[in-house]
Parts: C-alpha cells; structure tokens; sequence
C-alpha cells in the first residue's frame, strides 16, 4: 500500500499467532460438521477453497493513505501512544450517531491497557469489548435504538 511502512513483527506475534490458532479451530469445525462428507464444488470452488476465500475476505480492507499511515506509525509499545491512536480511533466509529465521550473512552482504554499484557492487543479488546465500548465511549457502528428515544 505505501511503500515507505514497514509493521515490527516483534509487535505483531501474537497477534498473529492468535489469528492462525483461530483460523485453525474454525476449520476444524467446518471439517467436523460435514460429518465426513466432501461438500460439492461451487463455481468451480471445492468446499476447502471456498472456506479460505472467505477467510481472505474478512481481512480485505482499503484505507486513506493518511488512516494507514496513523495505524502504521503507532508506537505500540508506547501506552500514551496507542491510547491516543485508540481515542481517535472510537472517534472515528461514533460518527454523528450519538455523543462521543472522549474522558471516559479515554479511561476505559487506559483500564484495558492497566490489565493488558500487550499494548497492541488493546485493538482486539476494542473488538472483544464492543458494548462497553459503545456505552462508556458512544462509538460504534450501530445505533442503540432505546437509548436514542
């Protein structure tokens, strides 16, 4: 995407670790539930390749040059710096739906990052803890229809 950036893998391990081993247990769930049947080739896909494809898919993205490049120049190790990415990040997600609440999305990373063994997982917190963070922060992409009324 842009040439000049370059991830530290040293930052990223586990994380990606973490995506093989659940990459892994997804497909063998999708295996254990053909019951030992092979499914039938779709659009001249075989079940297994379909399965992966749409693994790929998830992780297919386009970002603004200048949203990459903040992502990329985080200093991960760095509390300050990944929480202040993280704020305007939730900022981001809370658009005009509702209030955005910097000090408490702002508290809330930083009791995440208190209990977090690795700066860079809070992104998956972010993911893991999405209704608190919508509650405490007002970001995210849906809307909560009751409290809006």
């Amino acid at each position: 995407m842009i040439d000049t950036l370059r991830i530290n893998g040293r930052l990223t391990l586990g994380e990606n670790i973490a995506d093989v081993v659940g990459l892994q247990a997804a497909y063998d769930a999708y295996r254990a539930s053909l019951g030992g049947k092979e499914p039938p080739v779709i659009d001249g896909f075989t079940g297994d390749q379909r399965f992966f494809l749409a693994y790929a898919q998830v992780w297919r993205a386009k970002k603004r040059e200048d949203a990459a490049r903040a992502e990329a120049e985080v200093e991960w190790s760095d509390r300050e710096s990944v929480i202040e990415y993280l704020v305007r990040y939730s900022r981001l997600l809370a658009g005009g739906q509702r209030p955005f609440d910097e000090a408490a999305c702002r508290d809330l990373l930083q009791r995440d990052a208190d209990r977090a063994d690795n700066l860079a997982s809070l992104r998956n917190h972010d993911v893991m803890a999405h209704g608190e963070i919508v509650k405490t922060c007002g970001s995210g992409l849906s809307v909560d229809h009751a409290a809006a009324s």
